[in-house]
C-alpha cells in the first residue's frame, strides 16, 4: 500500500478487487496489492501518473467524461476501458469512481475500482437473470442491448458505453430510441412495431458530447423466447466506413 489515507487503508488492503486512489486532477497517490495483482505493476509504475497514461488512446473520451461527472454525483458512471499491464497487453476492464469528501480540498481523493471484465460471468446494468444473459450474448455480436417489448433498455454491455459514451446505470429503463438521431428514430420504431426475425439498419446515434456515431444495427425479435422476452440489438460501428464512401462520392463528382 502507498500513501493511502490510514483510515481507507486497513480495510483496501484486504479488499480482492483492485483499487486506484486519485488526486482530484487525476494523478494516481495510491494503489492496493489487489492492483499490483492486477495488472502486473509495481507501484513505483503507478504512483505520480494520471489515470489516462494507462489507457488506450481510444478510451480517454469516455473515461474523461465520467471523470468529469465523478465528483457530481454519488458515484461515477461504470465504463468498460483498456489498460495496459505490466507486460505490455491491454486488459479489458470495468472501472468505477468515487470522489471522497474529506472536509479538506487539499485532502479530497478519488476511489477507482477496477474489476477484470474477462471473469465476469454475466453482461448487466442491473441484476438479472444469467440464463436470458447468456442468451442474449449468443444472439448479438459486438454491440449488446436487450430491450422490452416496448423499447426500453433493459440490459446493456460495456460496448454501448464505451460507444456512445452514456452511463450505463442513467440508460436502464429509457427508450433505446431517445440515443438515436431525431431523423433515425421513426425508421428504428417502425422497425420494432413491424417485428418479424431479425431488422437490419443503419442508425446515427447521438454521444453527449454532441458528435455522432453510425452502426450497421440488427434488431432480433426475441419476444416468444421466454429467456428474453422482448428485443436484442446488436450493432457494430461503421462510421470511418460511411466517411469513406461519402469522401469517395465527394471525389466522384
Amino acid at each position: 500500500m502507498t500513501r493511502l489515507p490510514t483510515e481507507l487503508g486497513r480495510i483496501a488492503g484486504e479488499l480482492p478487487d483492485a483499487l486506484v486512489i486519485l488526486a482530484p486532477d487525476g494523478e494516481i497517490t495510491a494503489v492496493n496489492a489487489a492492483s499490483v495483482d492486477l495488472l502486473a505493476l509495481d507501484p513505483a509504475d503507478w504512483i505520480g501518473r494520471t489515470v489516462f497514461d494507462l489507457l488506450h488512446p481510444d478510451d480517454h473520451a469516455l473515461a474523461f467524461h465520467a471523470f468529469e461527472t465523478v465528483g457530481t454525483r454519488e458515484r461515477g458512471a461504470l465504463i468498460d476501458v483498456r489498460v495496459e499491464d505490466g507486460l505490455g497487453r491491454w486488459r479489458q476492464l470495468e472501472l468505477r469512481g468515487r470522489y471522497v469528501h474529506t472536509g479538506d480540498p487539499d485532502d479530497d481523493f478519488i476511489v477507482i475500482v477496477m474489476r477484470d471484465v474477462a471473469d465476469r460471468q454475466h453482461l448487466e446494468l442491473a441484476g438479472g437473470d444469467h440464463e436470458q444473459l447468456r442468451a442474449l450474448v449468443h444472439h448479438a455480436t459486438a454491440l449488446l442491448v436487450s430491450l422490452d417489448p416496448e423499447g426500453r433498455v433493459v440490459s446493456a454491455n460495456g460496448e454501448l458505453s464505451r460507444l456512445l459514451h452514456h452511463d450505463l446505470a442513467c440508460i436502464a429503463g429509457k427508450p433505446l430510441a431517445d440515443l438515436i438521431s431525431p431523423a433515425d428514430r421513426p425508421r428504428f420504431r417502425d422497425a420494432l412495431a413491424g417485428g418479424g426475425e431479425t431488422t437490419r439498419l443503419e442508425l446515427l446515434f447521438d454521444r453527449p458530447d454532441g458528435s455522432t456515431l453510425t452502426l450497421d444495427v440488427s434488431i432480433t425479435d426475441l419476444r416468444r423466447d421466454p429467456l428474453v422476452g422482448g428485443f436484442v440489438i446488436s450493432g457494430t460501428d461503421i462510421t470511418d466506413l460511411k466517411m469513406t464512401q461519402q469522401a469517395l462520392r465527394h471525389m466522384a463528382d
